[in-house]
């Protein structure tokens, strides 16, 4: 089985948006005046941090920057593409928020990350509070559930032919789960709902226990 793809990991597709930025800050001289802060790289995300389509939020919606000296890049200096269904989106405006944006789409794109997490995101109205406008959001839905296992595609670790593990990704998806690999934890999956994520799992875990169990400890503390 192939491992997945780089942009499947998050932290790849927030470094995406500033591949030439030093991982050191350089000292300047400011002579008793206040610094100016270095211009950003020309590959760099060309928007500033009031925008609501920032690395963080882009990444989590599914989105990374694509080198912009690609040949076969487009001349949108904006542009971001899907890591999972590879739609693409530009001319981003201040308030555009990256999961509505993404969900909006989602007939038109079939794309499983933009309804299993976007279509959730987009309608969270509190830090743990949604307003959903149909059933269809509720983590039961059949076509939620269909979404999540379509976030594992081929490269969860433990579906491979033979191996006797028991945590497939279709009852981790079934659980509630999403495929969030990272590049220590290649089983990694996370509840779009609450975030709450699990990796390193053990033959015998049952994914909807141990969600449960570990969720009713948070509540106790």
């Amino acid at each position: 089985m192939a491992s997945h793809p780089p942009m499947y990991v998050v932290e790849a597709r927030i470094t995406s948006f500033n591949p030439s930025m030093p991982t050191q800050p350089t000292a300047t001289k400011s002579r008793g005046k206040k610094a100016k802060a270095p211009p950003p790289p020309p590959d760099a995300w060309p928007h500033p941090s009031t925008f609501k389509a920032n690395p963080s939020t882009l990444a989590q919606a599914g989105f990374f920057y694509p080198d912009r000296n690609d040949p076969n890049a487009s001349g949108i200096v904006d542009e971001v593409e899907c890591f999972m269904c590879g739609h693409t989106l530009g001319g981003w405006e201040e308030q555009d928020d990256p999961h509505y944006e993404h969900a909006k789409r989602v007939k038109q794109t079939k794309c499983t990350w933009a309804l299993a997490v976007c279509s959730i995101q987009s309608e969270r109205v509190g830090k743990d509070t949604w307003r959903f406008m149909s059933s269809d959001r509720l983590p039961t839905a059949r076509a939620l559930e269909k979404a999540r296992r379509g976030t594992f595609g081929t490269y969860w670790p433990h579906d491979q032919a033979g191996s006797k593990h028991g945590i497939t990704s279709k009852k981790v998806a079934e659980a509630g789960f999403v495929f969030t690999p990272t590049s220590t934890s290649p089983d990694m999956a996370t509840c779009p709902y609450c975030q709450t994520a699990f990796a390193d799992w053990e033959m015998d875990d049952v994914p909807l226990c141990v969600f449960s169990f570990f969720t009713a400890l948070a509540l106790i503390k």
